[in-house]
């Protein structure tokens, strides 16, 4: 999963095994309707995932930070490749 910021293009890898994507539903409540569903909080995520510094204060919203293939949107099928590919690795 990827977060991108629309307004600068700037993406950024969410690590596999990432706080949530072990929980019940994939994580998708904590992404969407929790704290990590707020463009202030992927603002900061996305800068610490790309080794960035932090913005400060950034603006609360929704919209301008999205997720790309989040986990919970994947099938069975594609997970399981995509493991078996990075076990090759």
């Amino acid at each position: 999963m990827r977060i991108r910021d629309t307004e600068t293009g700037k993406e950024g890898e969410v690590p596999d095994g990432w706080w949530g994507a072990d929980h019940e539903d994939g994580g998708e409540f904590l992404w969407v309707e929790h704290n990590w569903g707020c463009d202030c909080n992927r603002a900061l995520l996305l800068a610490r995932f790309r080794g960035e510094e932090e913005p400060e204060n950034p603006p609360c919203g929704e919209g301008r930070y999205v997720l790309l293939d989040p986990w919970w949107e994947r099938s069975v099928t594609e997970t399981i490749e995509t493991l078996r590919g990075k076990l090759k690795d």
